[in-house]
């Protein structure tokens, strides 16, 4: 059987068109069939063959939790077709090389409680990732606070609060995962567009919330070798370390984006 994969790339109105290219371009290094979304909140029209364009929900603005209903509606796109993972992209994130996809079946299948895979508790340095800002914007908005934003906080209730999540740069979700999200309304849940909670920070609470767990994904030698803030290496390093995608390539040193993501094609070229 043929495993498939689906890529959603949230794209807004700020990012280079030619950064936007290349880290599309980079899904094809997946090296097998993939199910392309962007989730289009730019004023950009024209779009590679390959790519299915879904627009950005209204009243959805922003990267917090309008970032997650915008992912919501790429995610829901997605399960149309047939694919095994979901891979959720960042445009300042890339794919490298292949074997990412079969390393994600073979992980959520030999723990079916997994939902999620990522950069959880553990960074591709070693070193720990810390839940307390993502904890205290959850509790904020579940408290009195909260009360301001009536909606906002009857959504957030009903989420697990402690701020566990995996960085948004890449994770992957599994189809199973993904469509317990959508049965459960969560891919649909306009409320949370006014939650200042980080998109991940959501989504790793929505995946909890149905049942399932967070996978650690981006420790030394893991397939996702991930950061908040500019690279996790130099792209040399990154290469080296055998990493399937990466995030961020916005930086590394003094090197600006450009610069980085024209070592990671000198690296891996595409086509």
């Amino acid at each position: 059987m043929t495993t498939r994969a689906a890529v959603v790339v949230p794209v807004g109105p700020s990012v280079p068109a030619e950064f936007v290219d290349d880290t599309l371009a980079s899904v094809e290094r997946l090296g097998v069939p993939t199910t392309l979304v962007v989730v289009n909140d730019s004023d950009r029209s024209r779009w590679p063959a390959s790519t299915v364009v879904v627009p950005a929900p209204a009243g959805a603005p922003g990267g917090q939790g309008g970032l997650f209903v915008k992912l919501g509606a790429g995610i829901r796109r997605a399960l149309q077709d047939d694919w095994d993972v979901l891979l959720r992209l960042d445009t300042d994130a890339l794919v490298l090389r292949g074997g990412l996809v079969s390393s994600a079946v073979s992980r959520f299948a030999s723990d079916l409680s997994l939902g999620l895979l990522g950069a959880v508790r553990v960074g591709p340095d070693g070193g720990e990732r810390s839940f307390g800002p993502a904890r205290a914007l959850l509790r904020a908005e579940a408290g009195w606070r909260g009360l301001r934003r009536p909606a906002v906080r009857r959504a957030v209730r009903a989420l697990p609060r402690d701020g566990a999540h995996g960085l948004g740069g890449a994770y992957l979700l599994s189809r199973r995962c993904a469509e317990a999200l959508d049965g459960a309304g969560w891919l649909t849940c306009g409320a949370l567009a006014g939650s200042r909670a980080g998109e991940d920070h959501l989504m790793g609470a929505a995946v909890r919330a149905c049942g399932f767990s967070l996978g650690e994904f981006s420790r030394p030698g893991d397939p996702l070798a991930v950061r908040w803030v500019g690279l996790p290496a130099s792209p040399a390093s990154v290469w080296e370390s055998g990493a399937a995608v990466t995030h961020s390539v916005r930086s590394w040193g003094p090197l600006c984006e450009a610069d980085v993501r024209a070592e990671f094609r000198a690296l891996a070229p595409v086509g």
